[in-house]
């Protein structure tokens, strides 16, 4: 069984670089119901993805756009 590991350091590039490639994003908490996620493809692409939940507890998710383009900082705010 897959080890589900939650709020890894995704903020920190050494471990973003570590990290294998998976179709779902590495979630890291900034706040209660707000999260920040890295997803890294097969391909190499990497994308900021934020997910919020509103009062309904309704997931929310918005593409940030790539890495390249967004530091953790930018994609926090």
């Amino acid at each position: 069984m897959a080890q589900r590991i939650r709020d890894r350091s995704i903020n920190l590039k050494n471990t973003r670089t570590k990290l294998p490639p998976r179709r779902d994003p590495y979630w890291r908490q900034i706040d209660a119901g707000k999260y920040i996620g890295f997803r890294k493809t097969d391909t190499g692409s990497e994308t900021w993805v934020a997910r919020w939940t509103d009062e309904g507890s309704k997931y929310h998710f918005e593409s940030l756009g790539p890495l390249s383009a967004l530091t953790w900082s930018q994609a926090k705010q």
